[in-house]
């Protein structure tokens, strides 16, 4: 845990150095832009590695035990999550109705997996994650950020939606492989115990 922990502090600093000016302008003065550039890609990816590998050996330390109910949020969750991490990269009207369309799918990404995981390390994990995007979104608006005003033709929404359910459909395929769990076989499983308790 003493890891995953020390990488979460380590990540989340590095990030946000750069929205406090009392930090930002003096490393900026001591260590040049070039300079400041490599110490937060250094610090960042660092913090990303003890996050991964803390994650990964961490004590599990149950906190309550999800109901069948969050299974199953999660798994809806996720679709929206992955459309808008699409919406990052290419452009569509989803920017004209949000500011931040892939900080919203982190805060998505990190409901999903609070709610499916009812442990320690993941409410530190996923948790720390969804509170750096709802704080990275009040400060970006309070400093100016404007919805966009350009109309886009619809066929980029289109192109949004299908990358979007594609990156789900390969996440889930990837998930049991990289990160142990199943998440599509974990939701049917607690569905098909769910009925069989509601027939009986």
């Amino acid at each position: 845990m003493t890891i995953l922990i020390l990488g979460t502090l380590l990540f989340f600093t590095f990030h946000l150095i750069p929205s406090f000016k009392v930090l930002h302008v003096p490393l900026i003065t001591q260590l040049g832009e070039g300079g400041f550039r490599g110490l937060y890609i250094a610090g960042s990816v660092t913090g990303m590695i003890l996050i991964i590998v803390g994650k990964a050996t961490a004590d599990y330390v149950p906190l309550w035990t999800p109901p069948l109910e969050a299974n199953h949020a999660a798994a809806i969750m996720m679709l929206p999550a992955c459309i808008l991490f699409a919406a990052m990269a290419i452009p569509t009207n989803l920017k004209r109705y949000t500011r931040h369309p892939m900080l919203w799918g982190v805060v998505f990404w990190s409901v999903a997996h609070c709610l499916a995981n009812g442990d320690l390390a993941s409410i530190i994990c996923f948790g720390a994650f969804g509170a750096f995007a709802l704080r990275s979104m009040w400060s970006l608006n309070h400093r100016g950020a404007a919805f966009s005003t350009a109309k886009v033709n619809v066929a980029y929404d289109a192109l949004v939606i299908i990358t979007g359910v594609i990156g789900y459909g390969l996440l889930v395929w990837l998930h049991p492989y990289l990160f142990g769990v199943a998440p599509i076989s974990k939701v049917a499983f607690f569905f098909t115990a769910w009925v069989t308790k509601a027939v009986n």
